[in-house]
Order: C-alpha cells, then sequence, then structure tokens
C-alpha cells in the first residue's frame, strides 16, 4: 500500500533532473522548439540566481536535513518547478493542462514540507523569485525578443563570474552555465522556430523521431567521453617521489596510483563541458532531422506509385 510518503516522494520526481531534463529535451523536440527554449533558459537562470539568492539571505535548512551544506531560501527545487511549469502554464492556454500544472505545484510545495526539505517561509520565497523571473523575462520578449537569447547568456555569464569570485562554483552551476551556453549557441546558429510549418504530420514525426535519435546519440556519446569515471593513463607510471604525485594531483583532482598504475578524474569544469554537448545537439539534432528528411524525399525515396 501507498502512504503518504511514497505519494509526496513521487510528486517531488516532477521537481527533479529524472523527469525536468527529459521534458525539456523532448517538449523541445516534439511539442514547440521555441516555447521550450525559452522553457531551457528560463529554469537555468532560476538555477543560477537561486544560488545567489540563497548566498545573501543565508537561511539554514530545517535541522536534520540530509544536506546541510546549503541554504533554505528560497527553496531551488520549488523555484525551479514554478519557472518551469509557470511558463508552460502561460503558453499554453488549456484550462484542463493549467489546472493540473497549478495543482502539481501545490502538490510539489506540500510534499517539501511534507519531508521537512522546506517550510513555507522557503516555498513562499520561491514562488515570489520565480514569478518575478518569469514576469521580467516575458517583458523583455515582448520587447526585446530577437536578442533575448543574448541578454540570458549575458546575465547568465555575470552572475557567474560574480560567484567563481565570492563564493566556489557548485557542480550543478557548471551543468547549468554549460547548457546555458550550449543551448543560446546552437538555437542562434540552428533556428529552429519556424522549420515545420511546411510539412504534413507524416513529415512531423519522422523529423522528430531522427531528431531524437540523433540527440540521444549525441548525449550518451558526450556523458561516455566526459563522464567524471577515472581515465587509466598508461603513458604514466605510478611515480614514487611525493612532488610528481603533488603535481598530478593539482593537474588532476582525484589522482590516485595506489594500483601501480596512474588514475585520474577529469575535474569538474571539463566534465561538465558534457551538458554543454548535450545542449548544443537539441537545436541541431532537430535542424539536422528536418534537412536529411528532406535530402531523403528530396531524392524520391518516399514518393507514391500514382501511375498504378
Amino acid at each position: 500500500m501507498f502512504n503518504l510518503d511514497h505519494i509526496a516522494g513521487f510528486i517531488l520526481h516532477f521537481s527533479h533532473d529524472v523527469i525536468i531534463i527529459p521534458l525539456l529535451i523532448l517538449g523541445y523536440i516534439w511539442l514547440n522548439p521555441k516555447i521550450f527554449f525559452h522553457a531551457i533558459c528560463l529554469i537555468l537562470l532560476s538555477m543560477i540566481t537561486n544560488f545567489v539568492l540563497k548566498q545573501i539571505f543565508q537561511i539554514p535548512l530545517p535541522e536534520g536535513h540530509i544536506n546541510q551544506e546549503t541554504y533554505a531560501f528560497p527553496s531551488g527545487h520549488m523555484q525551479s518547478a514554478i519557472v518551469l511549469y509557470g511558463w508552460l502554464v502561460i503558453k499554453y492556454r488549456n484550462i484542463i493542462f493549467q489546472f493540473a500544472l497549478c495543482g502539481l505545484l501545490t502538490a510539489i510545495a506540500m510534499s517539501l514540507v511534507h519531508f521537512n526539505y522546506h517550510n513555507y517561509t522557503d516555498i513562499v520565497g520561491a514562488v515570489f523569485f520565480a514569478v518575478l523571473l518569469i514576469s521580467i523575462y516575458q517583458i523583455l520578449l515582448l520587447k526585446k525578443a530577437k536578442i533575448l537569447k543574448w541578454l540570458t547568456l549575458i546575465f547568465g555569464t555575470i552572475l557567474i563570474l560574480y560567484i567563481s569570485i565570492i563564493y566556489v562554483i557548485p557542480k550543478h552551476l557548471y551543468m547549468a552555465y554549460y547548457v546555458l551556453v550550449g543551448i543560446v549557441l546552437s538555437e542562434a546558429l540552428f533556428d529552429n522556430s519556424q522549420i515545420i510549418i511546411e510539412n504534413n504530420f507524416k513529415d512531423k514525426i519522422c523529423i522528430k523521431l531522427l531528431a531524437t535519435i540523433f540527440c540521444l546519440i549525441a548525449a550518451l556519446a558526450s556523458h561516455e567521453v566526459l563522464s567524471p569515471k577515472p581515465f587509466i593513463m598508461g603513458l604514466f607510471p605510478a611515480p614514487e617521489a611525493s612532488a610528481n604525485k603533488s603535481f598530478i594531483a593539482n593537474l588532476f583532482p582525484g589522482y590516485d596510483s595506489s594500483s601501480g598504475k596512474s588514475f585520474i578524474t577529469l575535474p569538474i569544469y571539463i566534465s561538465q563541458l558534457r551538458w554543454f554537448l548535450t545542449a548544443f545537439a537539441v537545436p541541431l539534432s532537430y535542424f539536422m532531422g528536418y534537412h536529411i528528411w528532406d535530402n531523403v524525399k528530396g531524392k524520391g525515396f518516399f514518393k507514391q506509385d500514382n501511375d498504378k
């Protein structure tokens, strides 16, 4: 039997990357590239600004929280959830869909409080800053649509530089910033907002299937190559001199030679580049899917035989 903990735990998945990342990628490819591009930018800005806000207010998490290395106010998961689902509520004018997402956001808030991850003050703060971020973004979208992607990237870069000077950039912000850079650059190069207007239903499905396959391959390849697992450096024998070990350890954090071989773990600022490649692959995959399908059809491979 499911108890309240099971239900709340399930609901919280909708504020975690296990749901959000596939939703954003598939939403871009299968639903609406324009809406979901802005959704991606918004949630990345939310992640970066939330870290800065936490450092400004420095309100501790509830006693007994599993992660005492960060702060509580405003709730990061709640802020990201409101930014994402709130944006979709604004852009999709279906009353049932809107009520469903509002209900989901309410359930996420109650689940965070249920597990004592946050209190209602943290939730209210997240709501305020999320609504503020969406409002500013929407105003800029109406007035500065052509340069909004670059304004977003510039603002994100300024915040990351500020964080790197004052604090230490955490792992999830490397991911957020690299995704922001990747998606903005790729969207600027491959503008997919109008690419499917001329295609019929069959064409749309085939284009999106191709794009999904390309994107999945690119994501798996980049994560495999740049994953944080140790690499065996066969060219370097395990040094006995402490000075040499110290040099390599500083160059590649996670160095270990206890087994007689040299192992390194890629530094976080390099390993997290896999998120840049994954993000860059999303608009690129859609662009490739469209042009490959268009090329195949142009060669007559899928023409119907009307002479029969």
